[in-house]
C-alpha cells in the first residue's frame, strides 16, 4: 500500500498536470497568433527560442515561442557555451562569420567551436556497460571518463573539420549507415584509427550528416 505521503504527491502531480494542460490550452491561441504575425511574404532569417516542459509521463508541451530570445549568459553562466555555439552557427549560416580568422587558434575559441558535448557518442553504453570499466568494450574508450587527452584532441579536431568541410568529402571512413556494425575492413587499423572509425559510426547513429 502506498504511503499517505505518496498519495498526496500523486494527487499534487495530477493537479499540476491538469493546471498545466489548462494553461497550455489558453496559451495555444496566443502563440499561434504571435507566430502568424511574424510571417512575411519575403524570406527572412529569424532566430527563435521555444520553451518546452516535460510532464511526469514524459510528454512534451510547448510553453511559448520567444521571438527575441535572450542569449546572454549573464543570468545563467553555465549556458555560455550553448549561447556562443548558437550565435556562431547562426552567423556562419548567414555568412557573417564562417571562420574566426586570427582568433582560430585562441583556446577559448577552440573550446567554443568544439566541446565535450559535441564529441560524445554511445551514451547508452557509456552509462551502462562502460560505467565500471573502460576496457569492457573498445568503444568504452570513447566515453568521457576513458578518453585520453590525445584521443580527445583528435576528436575535437575531427568535429571542427566536419563543421567547416563545405564541399570537401571525407575519405575515411567511407560512407557508413546509421546503427550498422563497423565492417571487417577496420580490423587491420591501428587502435587510434579504429577508435576514430567507431566514433564516426557513433556520430552517424545520431546524425545522418556524419554518415558520409
Amino acid at each position: 500500500m502506498p504511503s499517505r505521503k505518496v498519495k498526496i504527491l500523486n494527487s499534487c502531480g495530477r493537479k499540476s498536470k491538469k493546471q498545466l494542460q489548462m494553461y497550455l490550452s489558453r496559451k495555444k491561441n496566443i502563440l499561434l497568433m504571435r507566430l502568424r504575425a511574424t510571417l512575411r511574404k519575403t524570406t527572412i532569417l529569424r532566430i527563435m527560442r521555444f520553451d518546452l516542459i516535460v510532464d511526469e509521463d514524459l510528454k512534451v508541451y510547448l510553453l511559448e515561442a520567444n521571438m527575441s530570445p535572450n542569449l546572454s549568459s549573464a543570468h545563467f553562466p553555465p549556458n555560455q557555451l550553448l549561447y556562443e555555439q548558437v550565435l556562431y552557427n547562426l552567423f556562419s549560416l548567414t555568412g557573417v562569420a564562417n571562420h574566426m580568422g586570427k582568433l582560430s587558434n585562441d583556446t577559448n575559441v577552440q573550446n567554443m567551436l568544439s566541446a565535450q558535448k559535441n564529441i560524445a557518442v554511445y551514451s547508452d553504453e557509456c552509462s551502462t556497460i562502460c560505467r565500471e570499466s573502460c576496457h569492457a568494450l573498445l568503444i568504452c574508450e570513447l566515453c568521457k571518463p576513458c578518453l585520453t587527452n590525445k584521443m580527445k584532441r583528435a576528436l575535437l579536431s575531427a568535429y571542427r573539420e566536419h563543421l567547416h568541410r563545405a564541399d570537401f568529402a571525407r575519405l575515411f571512413p567511407r560512407n557508413i549507415k546509421p546503427n550498422s556494425r563497423v565492417d571487417n575492413g577496420s580490423i587491420n587499423l591501428n587502435k587510434i584509427n579504429k577508435l576514430q572509425h567507431y566514433w564516426y559510426q557513433g556520430k552517424c547513429n545520431s546524425d545522418i550528416t556524419w554518415c558520409s
